[in-house]
């Protein structure tokens, strides 16, 4: 569990934002690999703001700029965004098309994800 302060400012009825801190903590990080045991903890907080776009009815783009750090120790900070395009297909079905941009590792993450509403 990581506990959160969130906001949510409506501007109109096709634009609001959510500004989000968030501290992480993560008890325990087991990896093993054939020459080193990690165990570790690891803390920090992360800094967003959710930029969301309402496009039609059925479907909305969310924008995040997100900055993380974890590890003060050892300056660990990420600065990455994501965005997400949500198209609702039916009633109760979506689909979701994610992109994830971290600077700082020079790395991408790409997502389809379909979603059932209950």
């Amino acid at each position: 569990m990581n506990p959160a302060l969130i906001a949510n400012f409506k501007i109109s009825d096709t634009l609001f934002f959510l500004p989000e801190l968030r501290y992480i903590f993560t008890s325990k990080v087991l990896q093993r690999h054939t020459e080193n045991f990690i165990s570790t903890s690891k803390n920090g907080y992360s800094a967003s703001l959710k930029l969301v776009f309402k496009t039609s009815e059925n479907s909305w783009l969310w924008l995040t700029p997100a900055y993380t750090t974890i590890n003060h120790s050892i300056n660990n900070v990420d600065f990455e965004i994501d965005i997400s395009y949500v198209v609702r297909i039916f009633n109760r079905v979506g689909l979701t098309a994610y992109l994830k941009r971290n600077f700082n590792q020079n790395t991408y993450h790409l997502q389809l994800i379909n979603s059932i509403y209950f």
